[in-house]
């Protein structure tokens, strides 16, 4: 049958017979007798509507050696896929359409049983006999890659034999597009890496793009049949596009709908090998009413959700949610215990255990952001070192407390209980009594004594008074730390402290940790450090980072914060600022489409990436949610759901 096909396409057309203006003149006239409806000869009403094919084709185009250009300003180059790898999957040629403007056509021709097993049985005593040359060489190489040929050809035909598989004859082109010659050559360069990467070898159809282009349109003609691979009928199944382009999940939160189709976008964070989602773009583009929909709309579906309050915007949401908001202020106990320790779990062995040597380089680490914060200089090594000794002394000799979980227990002290409750977690001042029967340190203890509880910063030197367990929402309100480093310190201790008591202790709840303005964490090489471990660790906890931020270049610029982005599986990338587009496109691999669409995009919009799959979305509330999302009151006489654009 192919072989009809490309001896029909090979024969030539008669050469036109030039006519005679006689002829011409005859022609001319019969045509009008016969169809007295046509347009007249020259200028009419009826021959100035323009048709279809006049509204949707382009201007002309012209072909060179190496691209078509379509237009003016578009310029179109077609690659022919020569070979394909030994075994295909599902969706092998998906990462081709993430370079953007690019179209592929394929064009499979079915071959007749009989034909594909006479050809399959000459395959395979050619490779039979080979295979026994090779044998009798002793090429050890050759013989077992012959053998395994053989093998699946067998295998083939006798699938095919049985009614079980098929063979195709497949041409597949894909076409680039590009604003440019130059951002052509780019584009394709990239394709042909990202190919060979996958075993594909594809070439550019040199001297026939106008062909190959054609054969990519919407017209069903193949006029590059001579170019062709073999596949079953696996293999040409797998080509087909089965990417969901709407991103929905089957469980999870409504999140919007699909910018190009409006199709309702369903997202579940907790899907995948990594739980952290991060939500960038520049002041305004709507991500306070993104963060405020994902923290109620997860509290319906029995998500928890603690949320680190830098601007003191999530307290009324947080309040009518049935949450509970605790705002610091300095010089007031907070209720938090940085020192407040719990057991983990050993990936290797499963074996429960006190981290106490972890915990240990945490205070370490908090001596040293306060010590950065008030005096400038990072503690010395030698310092450091005094500091983890003064810990594991406070935890082991004065507490009791070892890598044994039940050195965190004590007997009840009176006689109207019974069993055992857990023990009175050291403080700050603890330390602190340690650290003063050791010599050399006299900076640390200068350091140190604004932050007990009778100094100026003495809020985190205390027992833990809170229990936010069971809680659905929980806000902290950090606006009345100011700007100083007191703000990132104490989101530090935060986080440090619901690792301990909310994350560990709930490993059933799904929970999301929410950071605003996160990029404030950064600021230090140990609190960006946490806050990387929280989103590397948090699936073992049942627990979601959410990481909100309009300064995307303070996460670039540090490793741990860098290391944060690339690592979640869900990015939601809204309006981006000038100075932090090109940054962005590269951190993400973005496309040039795509970048356009973030520098584009109005408020509550932006591009979605949840593992391999990426669509634009607007972000959807209806009007009751706009009445506590956000500080705009919503139009009482606009539709019954409403886009972040009418916020």
């Amino acid at each position: 049958m192919f072989k009809w096909i490309r001896q029909r396409m090979a024969k030539k057309p008669a050469a036109p017979r030039e006519t005679t203006r006689e002829e011409e003149q005859e022609l001319a006239i019969k045509t009008n007798d016969d169809d007295e409806t046509g347009p007249p000869i020259g200028p009419s009403l009826v021959g100035s509507v323009p048709s279809i094919n006049d509204l949707i084709a382009p201007e002309g185009y012209k072909e060179t050696e190496t691209y078509v250009q379509v237009g003016i300003r578009r310029f179109t180059r077609a690659f022919a896929v020569v070979q394909l790898p030994r075994v295909v999957h599902v969706g092998f040629l998906e990462s081709v359409y993430g370079l953007g403007d690019v179209d592929m056509s394929i064009h499979l021709y079915p071959v007749d049983g009989k034909t594909s097993v006479d050809q399959l049985t000459r395959e395979i005593t050619r490779m039979e006999s080979q295979r026994l040359i090779e044998e009798k060489r002793g090429d050890i190489y050759n013989l077992s890659i012959l053998t395994s040929t053989r093998d699946d050809l067998w295998a083939l035909r006798e699938a095919i034999q049985t009614g079980r598989d098929k063979l195709f004859y497949t041409t597949i082109i894909i076409t680039l597009s590009a604003h440019s010659p130059e951002d052509l050559d780019r584009k394709s360069l990239v394709l042909e890496e990202r190919m060979a990467g996958r075993g594909i070898e594809i070439r550019p159809m040199f001297l026939r793009q106008a062909a190959a282009f054609r054969s990519g349109l919407l017209l069903g003609r193949n006029e590059v049949m001579d170019v062709y691979r073999t596949l079953n009928m696996g293999g040409a199944i797998s080509m087909f596009p089965f990417i969901n382009p709407e991103l929905s999940h089957d469980s999870g939160i409504f999140l919007g709908r699909n910018v190009h189709s409006g199709a309702p976008i369903f997202l579940d964070t907790f899907k995948g090998q990594n739980y952290s989602m991060v939500i960038i773009g520049t002041s305004g583009a709507g991500k306070s009413v993104t963060v405020k929909a994902i923290i109620n709309r997860g509290a319906i579906d029995s998500i928890h959700s603690v949320i680190l309050d830098k601007e003191g915007e999530y307290k009324n949401t947080t309040l009518m949610a049935g949450g509970a908001y605790i705002t610091l202020f300095p010089g007031r106990p907070s209720g938090i215990n940085p020192l407040e320790i719990e057991t983990d779990t050993d990936d290797d062995t499963g074996r429960l255990f006190v981290p106490v040597m972890e915990k240990a380089d945490q205070v370490t680490d908090l001596f040293t952001i306060m010590a950065m914060g008030t005096h400038g200089d990072p503690v010395s090594s030698e310092e450091r070192a005094l500091i983890a000794e003064a810990v594991l002394e406070t935890y082991r000799d004065d507490f009791g407390i070892t890598e044994d979980p039940a050195s965190l227990l004590e007997e009840h002290p009176d006689d109207y209980h019974i069993g055992y409750r857990r023990k009175t977690m050291p403080t700050i001042s603890d330390v602190y009594g340690r650290l003063c029967e050791k010599s050399g340190t006299e900076r640390l203890r200068i350091i140190l004594k604004p932050f007990l509880r009778s100094g100026t910063w003495g809020m985190f030197d205390g027992t833990s008074e809170i229990d936010v367990k069971g809680v659905p929402i929980v806000g902290f309100g950090l606006k009345p730390l100011g700007e100083g480093f007191l703000c990132p310190l104490a989101m530090y201790i935060i986080t440090t402290w619901l690792w301990e008591t909310w994350a560990k202790r709930n490993k059933e709840v799904r929970k999301r940790f929410i950071a605003d303005e996160a990029w404030q964490l950064m600021r230090y090489t140990e609190t960006a450090a946490f806050l990387e471990l929280v989103s590397r660790r948090g699936r073992k906890w049942n627990l979601s980072l959410v990481v909100a931020s309009q300064s995307f270049i303070e996460f670039v610029e540090n490793p741990k914060g860098k290391a944060v982005l690339t690592n979640a599986a869900t990015r939601f990338l809204m309006r981006q600022a000038d100075t932090d587009i090109d940054a962005v496109c590269d951190v993400f691999k973005l496309t040039e489409g795509e970048r356009e669409f973030l520098m584009a995009c109005g408020k509550g919009e932006g591009l979605l990436q949840h593992d391999k799959e990426k669509l634009a979305v607007e972000v959807v509330c209806t009007p009751e949610e706009l009445e506590f999302f956000s500080t705009t009151p919503p139009n009482p006489a606009g539709d019954a759901h409403e886009s972040l654009q009418s916020a």
